[in-house]
Parts: structure tokens; C-alpha cells; sequence
């Protein structure tokens, strides 16, 4: 593996994701560590990655603060979500994987609404660090710049 800039497993663990300093992201499968799939990501080198819980979709963000889906399916059609307005540094699905929170540096944590591919809502502060939410998504928790901790229900 080139020198990883971000890097993400799927629950199962069979599978991982890797980006590094070019916006190539591959897949790899975890028992023969063979790329199964390699793309040029639009959104230049990542800032973060992650599977959905069915590791049939994984999220991408990258420099230019976007954020998008790819479809283990179809890898090159890349679903651009929308995004921030400086680094993200988290994100995370929900467990049915409808929802994808994230946060970032420019203060805001979004939840998107994965299949509609657009913001559910929005919430403002300092920078956001984390990001984690409950297993049917009606909760979540983030951390910010000052070590506050933030629940929204």
C-alpha cells in the first residue's frame, strides 16, 4: 500500500479501504491483499473514509471539503453528497445506513439523508472533531475544539 492518508474497515473485516497522497482509493480484500478495485476520486486526496455497516457503500471526503458515496457495486459512479466548507473529520453511518453524519472543521455537523443525497439537517458550532450516533440514528453525539461534547436528539 502507498503511503495511507486515510484508511477504513468494514464490520465483517474482509474488506478495507485505502487513499493516499494521490486521490486513487482502492479496495482491498483483507484475505489475498489484493486490490479488488482502484478509482480516481474527484475529491482529491481524502481526508476520511468509511464503509456503511452492509459494506456495500462507503463514504469518501476529501480536500475539497465534498463529500461522496461510492457504490461497491459500481465504484466509478460516484454519488457526490454535498459539502462542508473546510476539512471533515468524521463521519459515521447509521446502522440501517439511511443516515451518514459528519463533521468538520468549519464548526458544522450535517446528517445526510444517504438515499435522497442531500442534508436532513445541520447543527453549528466550533470545529467538530467526532462524530457518533446511536444504532437507529435518532441520537447523536459530537465533540468540538473545546472538548465539549454535544447531544442532539
Amino acid at each position: 500500500v502507498e503511503q495511507p492518508g486515510s484508511v477504513g474497515f468494514s464490520n465483517d473485516g474482509r474488506l478495507f479501504l485505502t487513499q493516499g497522497p494521490l486521490p486513487l482509493v482502492r479496495i482491498w480484500d483483507r484475505a489475498t491483499s489484493k486490490a479488488l478495485v482502484s478509482i480516481d476520486c474527484p475529491c482529491g486526496r481524502g481526508t476520511r473514509l468509511t464503509f456503511s455497516n452492509d459494506a456495500k457503500k462507503a463514504a469518501l471526503a476529501g480536500l475539497d471539503h465534498s463529500i461522496s458515496l461510492m457504490s461497491l457495486r459500481h465504484p466509478a459512479a460516484l454519488q457526490r453528497l454535498g459539502q462542508h466548507e473546510d476539512l471533515v473529520f468524521d463521519m459515521v453511518f447509521s446502522v440501517d445506513d439511511r443516515w451518514l453524519a459528519s463533521a468538520a472543521k468549519d464548526g458544522r455537523v450535517i446528517m445526510w439523508d444517504v438515499e435522497g443525497a442531500r442534508p436532513a439537517w445541520q447543527a453549528q458550532g466550533d470545529w467538530q472533531f467526532t462524530v457518533a450516533m446511536t444504532s437507529d440514528g435518532g441520537r447523536v453525539v459530537h465533540g468540538d475544539f473545546h472538548g465539549r461534547l454535544h447531544v442532539r436528539d
